[in-house]
């Protein structure tokens, strides 16, 4: 098969100059309050909520609810710690008119989250559906007057959200992206093409990444990574034809019924997680997404995972027996909060052969509700996750009678003076970097617990 030709962009329109964009600005000059309805030839419709010219709230579009629950991951990630509320929040709820957006209203209202943590997540959401509404062609537009969202968490003026939008914009075209979008997924189309070209490192991991069911979005934010970034590391693949980007469907629209079919089993798998919490952990390394490997120029190149200094391949472990006796209740108990697999599993070795108990939390989303059960004499959290900023996760814990005083100390490889003002400011209590060295993490640890064998 031949490769695919992509196309060059000759010229990329500005933001302000679509019509689209230019119906938001004319309504901010006429102060309009009511909603702007828009929609394309694909059937697909946006609505703005304005109030005297400002966006209270952006949605629709094509991934609606993909686009809600990856973004209250990020900014409201405490909602998610307690999954078996939402299903009552919805049943008390009008569904059928902008749904998402007075969820984030009761939220704020039982100060379940702050309304900066609403105003982050509606400037993000505003940013996609900017985003996706320049993509659409043949737009037509209609307003409805004298409607209004009856709560304002935030008003965000034209001008601010398509500055938001610019960059990515300009870069999204100036990759030659522009007849892509960041709501499809990527899926393998030739795999044997890609194995015999790529080394098995690359092979394996983007066969179990580009499964068909991650959009470009979910990608980015799976990967700590910019959604540009990750389709420009792409683009030979899309070039040579072994990769593809289709369109896939949204996910089912909550109801108080499905939500609370999750509920169910999410408890069973927390009951069946809570009985064997205890019991020695045998992990498997991570499967991460590696910046050599989205980089098919090079090839050959064995990718480390986070977490393990590329000069050995392992931690470098005390050889202190890990026996029974290390597991008693007697000893300080040390949790890690990492996504990472890898570091998990290296963490554990570490500290456990010094002598203290340890408590591995990979899902960040239940870190909070495992470790009031839990209590550890010290928190090690990474800094960068998937679906929670660190600092917020450590504002948060800080925030409990419980943790006020217990030694927090952010994993990251970020380790500059902004970074550790910032940690402080949160109330982080040291700074260990990556990738981990086993003496480093030693001497931070004895420094905040006095307890140990080692």
């Amino acid at each position: 098969m031949t490769a695919r030709q992509i196309p060059s962009v000759i010229s990329t329109p500005t933001l302000s100059s679509l019509e689209q964009v230019r119906s938001l600005r004319t309504l901010q000059r006429f102060q309009f309050s009511g909603e702007l309805v828009l929609n394309d030839l694909r059937g697909h419709q946006w609505i703005f909520f304005l109030h005297l010219g400002g966006i209270l709230y952006a949605t629709g579009g094509v991934h609606p609810v993909r686009r809600w629950q990856r973004n209250l991951a990020i900014h409201c990630p405490q909602v998610l710690t307690h999954p078996d509320t939402i299903g009552r929040d919805l049943a008390s709820i009008n569904v059928k008119k902008c749904w998402d957006y007075q969820l984030l209203c009761l939220w704020v209202k039982q100060r379940r989250i702050t309304p900066e943590q609403a105003a982050n997540m509606i400037r993000a959401v505003l940013t996609e559906v900017v985003f996706d509404l320049a993509q659409a062609k043949q737009v037509t537009h209609q307003i409805q007057h004298n409607y209004s969202l009856p709560t304002k968490l935030v008003l965000i003026e034209i001008n601010q959200a398509i500055a938001q939008v610019q960059l990515l914009w300009q870069t999204w075209h100036n990759a030659q992206l522009g007849e892509y979008s960041p709501n499809q997924a990527p899926v393998i189309k030739q795999p044997e093409q890609l194995r015999n070209n790529r080394s098995i490192e690359v092979y394996q991991t983007l066969t179990n990444l580009l499964d068909g069911h991650h959009t470009l979005r979910d990608l980015a934010v799976k990967q700590r990574r910019h959604v540009g970034d990750i389709a420009q590391a792409l683009m030979p693949y899309l070039k040579s034809g072994w990769v593809e980007l289709t369109n896939i469907p949204d996910l089912p629209t909550p109801t108080p019924n499905t939500v609370r079919n999750r509920e169910n089993v999410g408890a069973d798998k927390q009951e069946s997680r809570e009985k064997c919490r205890d019991e020695p952990r045998h992990v498997s390394p991570r499967q991460v997404l590696p910046r050599r490997v989205l980089e098919p120029g090079k090839e050959k190149v064995k990718a480390y995972p986070t977490g393990i200094t590329p000069t050995s391949g392992k931690a470098n472990v005390p050889k202190t027996p890990l026996t029974s006796a290390n597991a008693t209740s007697t000893q300080s108990l040390v949790a890690c909060v990492d996504d990472s697999r890898w570091v998990i599993h290296t963490m554990e070795k570490v500290i456990g052969a010094a002598g203290y108990r340890f408590l591995g939390v990979e899902n960040a989303l239940r870190a909070i509700p495992t470790l009031l059960v839990r209590k550890p004499d010290l928190i090690f959290l990474d800094l960068v996750m998937p679906n929670v900023n660190g600092y917020e996760l450590c504002t948060q814990l800080r925030k409990l009678s419980c943790f006020q005083n217990t030694p927090i100390v952010f994993l990251t490889g970020k380790d500059g003076a902004a970074d550790r003002l910032h940690a402080k400011f949160v109330g982080a209590s040291d700074f260990l970097s990556k990738p981990l060295n086993s003496r480093n993490l030693l001497t931070v640890l004895h420094k905040h617990i006095k307890q140990g064998v080692y």
